[in-house]
């Protein structure tokens, strides 16, 4: 003779949070005071080529700044994100968001006033 036995689902867990609430806050960024940047940090971050490259583009947009997917990189999106961090947390770029879109640009005037000629020799390589 068979048993049969009965499966009962368990309860739903309580949520404390909606689901629509969680996905509409916008994502903020922390960026350094510029007293707290150093030169050996700024200069480990333009090491990587890729990093050097998107300090380039951006200089070459001017002011205008730039979403993450306009800087042309042959490296995957987590790598492309990586950079961006790094050079985000080393004090050379910001983020700002503008609707949906993440837009990165450079902290230009507080660069040359805290280290003079840095941006005029990336510059110059281009």
């Amino acid at each position: 003779m068979r048993q049969v036995v009965r499966w009962e689902k368990p309860p739903e867990p309580f949520r404390h949070r909606s689901p629509i609430r969680s996905f509409m806050t916008t994502k903020k960024y922390s960026h350094p005071k510029m007293e707290e940047i150093t030169l050996p940090v700024l200069m480990q971050a333009l090491a990587d080529p890729c990093r050097l490259a998107i300090v380039r583009e951006l200089l070459l947009a001017d002011d205008r700044p730039l979403a993450c997917n306009e800087v042309p990189l042959e490296v995957t999106k987590a790598t492309r994100s990586h950079h961006f961090k790094v050079l985000r947390e080393a004090g050379l770029i910001s983020h700002q968001m503008e609707g949906t879109r993440c837009m990165t640009s450079l902290r230009r005037a507080e660069l040359d006033t805290c280290f003079p000629g840095l941006l005029a020799l990336i510059r110059k390589r281009i």
